[in-house]
């Protein structure tokens, strides 16, 4: 198990160099000068050219890029052509404010959307199963910036429950968490319930009811241990998604979140403050990949039991090599 987890760990190098490599290409095509960026509209020719030298801008981008990733390996990502600060500061300042929205998103979701799945799967055909499957549709089609509006009419207008915008208390957080919540809840409700639709009409489930087993016991026992695994990858995939992805939510409750961040970068084409998000985030998304891989052997004994017997297969032929 500790030589996948290295191998898991390992893989992030990979991905990271390769996401960094297309984001720095991307940037480059895009139109401006960093260093009007750096000085301004009110800059001359001679300051530009200056600028350009000095911070390299006007090398070639497979040396820029190199530069750039070696003294990122070495922990100094740059600072930003906006304000001047480290952007590494920037980014950790901005992150647990989109991790939580992430967070508790993605958690109430899951508390809503994987229990009626699987009621909606048992009791398919049926008049719950309908109302929930025709729900979760618009929801899932529904645009998260079209029902945080309406959220804030409804709660913050008209009936003046909760503030519209700002994080100060817990009660700003309720409008952008229902917003992140309800789509992805709709999301989850229908992928549980085709996934556990599958799981039930396998052989081993009508055994255990030819046994004479409790429903409930086939149903949370036999069936959702083996349903589980799909459905941890979708709540981990939209747990990594919605930190790079929740820019919508926090644009409409003027919440400072990365989303924030990195769109005011993109506009400004600050290159260090957009590398160092992005880093963090794909480096962050990886991390979360990885601790889904890890509650799959959690969750299924077999996974479990093929590292074991590699280990094992492993320990013998070592024995006879001496």
């Amino acid at each position: 198990m500790h030589r996948y987890v290295l191998k898991r760990v390992l893989m992030v190098i990979p991905i990271v160099l390769g996401v960094t490599l297309l984001v720095y290409f991307i940037m480059d095509l895009t139109p401006g000068n960093p260093a009007m960026m750096i000085l301004g509209d009110a800059a001359t020719q001679e300051d530009i050219d200056r600028v350009n030298e000095e911070y390299g801008f006007n090398k070639p981008f497979i040396e820029r890029y190199v530069s750039y990733m070696t003294d990122a390996l070495q922990g100094n990502f740059g600072k930003s052509y906006v304000n001047g600060r480290p952007v590494m500061v920037e980014v950790l300042a901005k992150f647990p404010l989109t991790l939580s929205l992430a967070f508790f998103g993605v958690f109430f979701a899951s508390l809503i959307g994987v229990p009626l799945g699987i009621q909606s799967a048992v009791k398919q055909y049926s008049l719950f199963d309908s109302v929930s499957v025709v729900t979760a549709m618009l929801l899932s089609a529904v645009p998260a910036f079209w029902l945080g509006m309406i959220f804030i009419l409804l709660f913050a207008l008209r009936l003046r429950w909760l503030p519209p915008s700002g994080i100060e208390t817990w009660r700003h957080y309720i409008l952008p968490v229902a917003t992140v919540t309800f789509p992805q809840a709709a999301s989850i409700l229908r992928f549980s319930r085709s996934t556990m639709l599958e799981t039930i009409r396998q052989d081993y489930i009508r055994t255990a009811r030819a046994k004479g087993a409790k429903e409930s016991v086939v149903i949370y026992k036999h069936a959702l241990k083996n349903a589980l695994l799909p459905i941890i990858t979708v709540i981990g995939v939209q747990f990594g998604g919605l930190l790079g992805g929740i820019v919508i939510v926090e644009s409409v409750f003027s919440l400072p979140g990365m989303g924030q961040l990195a769109i005011t970068a993109i506009r400004m084409k600050d290159v260090p403050q957009i590398m160092a998000a992005i880093i963090f985030l794909s480096f962050v998304f990886c991390l979360i990949m990885l601790v889904v891989d890890l509650l799959y052997a959690f969750v299924d004994p077999r996974i479990r039991s093929i590292y074991s017997v590699k280990r094992e297969r492993s320990s013998h032929a070592n024995k006879k090599m001496f």
